[in-house]
């Protein structure tokens, strides 16, 4: 009875954990359930579900923009993921915290700052670094723990897919901080690397998936593609050249979302539908032709489209849109345009602020909302810097980009 009464918690316990690994980013809940009567077994559940959730509002208050509240709660759960042994927890918070590095880089950069709250500038290259070089090489040996179990499984293509954006993500932080780097020319190397890593990796993931007859999910291959589009956009803003077959990804978004045009029940137009992922494609593709030096008569025909067809239009895609329109305007003359230049320049301003306004209320609201709900599970005060009222948009920006990818369990 007494050893019974000793493993069968301790039994439970590492069922528990395995559980807990296994959980999906669309899981709201671990959802543990204990039928022994225990209270170090139900302190452990407890643990556990405190330590998903507080990752998931982490993630929450990071696309609100709220950093330093997304920042504090991340690096004191990596310490608890590190006792329990974690590893997997440890690779996500690292990899998620290397993010936030990369956002609180390009706030402060984007507001003449020199540093964010208490972070200074070098602090934060060298804390993403070390925290894309922990997550990547957690994801190595788990990911080659997978391969060597299972071979090429849905699991372990999965994983793969993962590490992928842990490269691209590593790629664009050190291409984003390259200038302020002690070492810029290694970083530059490095990154270089880490993005023919990660798109060798996507293609190896596509083609394993066909050989091995695994069906792939369609909103994860678009979203991913997508997700790349977007990280080799900012790489041209930061005057980077286009080396990475960018038409050819664009080329396979656009094939994506015509195979779902007469399929609306396919997992890619479920969380957005068919009119919003064309808005998502055509967001990228005016954005690629301004960036490229091409027509703004081009981009602005994309404009048109969506501005004049789609019922209901997705802010971002809104907002690049009369940016295509401000564009070709100011390039023509008020006798090609046949109406006064000057008043439909103020009333495009005038559409795309009150657009941006709304999403910055939006943000603002979201924003609130994680640090009142943060605050309750943590007990911790994350003080006044992280709700910064003048860094507040600008963060919300910037850490809605979406060339970089956040983790969930």
């Amino acid at each position: 009875h007494i050893t019974a009464s000793i493993t069968k918690p301790i039994i439970h316990i590492s069922k528990e954990m395995k559980k807990f690994n296994c959980l999906e980013a669309s899981d709201p809940s671990p959802r543990f359930i204990s039928d022994i009567k225990s209270g170090d077994i139900q302190s452990v559940h407890d643990t556990f579900e405190f330590l998903f959730q507080m990752v998931h509002l982490a993630n929450s208050a990071y696309f609100s923009g709220d950093l330093m509240v997304a920042y504090k709660s991340l690096v004191n759960k990596l310490s608890a993921f590190k006792r329990l042994n974690n590893n997997k927890a440890v690779g996500v918070a690292s990899n998620n915290l290397g993010n936030i590095m990369l956002a609180m880089y390009r706030t402060m950069v984007k507001c003449g700052d020199t540093a964010f709250g208490h972070l200074t500038k070098q602090q934060i290259i060298s804390k993403g670094t070390a925290y894309f070089l922990q997550a990547i090489n957690l994801g190595e040996e788990i990911y080659e723990r997978f391969y060597e179990i299972e071979g090429w499984s849905k699991n372990c293509l999965a994983f793969m897919q993962h590490l992928s954006n842990r490269y691209f993500n590593r790629a664009m932080f050190l291409l984003t901080v390259g200038e302020d780097h002690e070492t810029p020319d290694l970083a530059k190397e490095m990154a270089f690397r880490d993005l023919d890593i990660a798109f060798n990796m996507d293609i190896e993931v596509v083609d394993q998936c066909v050989e091995m007859g695994i069906l792939q999910s369609k909103k994860e291959r678009f979203e991913s593609i997508i997700g790349r589009v977007s990280g080799l956009l900012e790489l041209l803003k930061l005057s980077y050249t286009n080396e990475w077959n960018l038409e050819e990804l664009l080329d396979d978004a656009l094939t994506l979302v015509k195979s779902v045009a007469n399929n609306t029940s396919n997992d890619l137009c479920l969380a957005l539908n068919y009119a919003g992922r064309m808005q998502q494609l055509d967001c990228h593709l005016i954005s690629y032709i301004i960036l490229t030096g091409g027509s703004s008569a081009d981009a602005a025909k994309i404009a048109i489209r969506m501005l004049v067809e789609d019922e209901y239009i997705i802010s971002n895609a809104y907002i690049t849109a009369i940016g295509a329109m401000i564009k070709y305007t100011e390039s023509i003359s008020s006798e090609d345009l046949q109406f006064d230049k000057a008043a439909v320049k103020s009333e495009l301003f005038s559409m795309r602020s009150s657009v941006k306004k709304e999403f910055d209320e939006q943000s603002h609201h979201l924003q609130q909302k994680s640090l009142k709900k943060m605050m309750s599970l943590s007990f911790i005060a994350v003080g006044d810097d992280a709700i910064d009222e003048e860094l507040s948009n600008v963060s919300t920006y910037e850490c809605n980009r979406g060339d970089v990818t956040m983790e969930n369990f």
